[in-house]
Parts: structure tokens; sequence; C-alpha cells
């Protein structure tokens, strides 16, 4: 009977064994697999970083040339006034 219980003993002893490995490398495995997600997850955002700052580079040049643009309509419409009184005073005079 003693050997019968100290078979159960060693059985149950191999059982926790294998169930505390199976448990160590479930867990690895999971690190591992957080590990991966993670760095997709870093990849990603530093591809957004990119793509954003590129845009704004982008916007800035856009603001400037529109900004170029008012100035020249500015000093259209300036010329245009002048041209418009220099035309009033010769039909006048004319």
């Amino acid at each position: 009977m003693d050997s019968i219980i100290s078979s159960y003993v060693i059985v149950a002893f191999i059982g926790a064994i294998l169930s505390f490995l199976a448990l160590r490398l479930t867990r690895e495995k999971k690190i591992e697999e957080d590990a991966a997600v993670l760095a997709t997850i870093i990849n990603k955002l530093d591809y957004t970083i990119k793509a954003v700052d590129s845009l704004v580079i982008e916007m800035e040049s856009k603001e400037k040339n529109i900004s170029d643009l008012f100035e020249r309509i500015a000093k259209i419409e300036g010329t245009a006034n002048r041209t418009s009184s220099i035309l009033d005073g010769i039909s006048k005079n004319g």
C-alpha cells in the first residue's frame, strides 16, 4: 500500500511540475506575443508621427503660398484702383 501511495505522490509531483512548466511556457509565449504587438504599435506610431510632420511642413508651405497670393491680389487691386482713377480723369477731361 505504501508503494501505491508513493507512486501517487510521485505522479502528483510530476503532474505539478509539468503544470508549472506549461504555465511558464504559456506566460513566455504571451509575453512574446505582447512584445510583437507592442513593436507593431510603436512602428505604426512612428509612421503616423512622420506623416503628421510631413503634413505640417506641407501646410506651412501652402500657407506661405496663400499669403503671397493675398499680397499679389492687394497690389493688383491697388493698381486697378489707380488705373480706374486715371481713366475717370481722362474721360472727364476728354
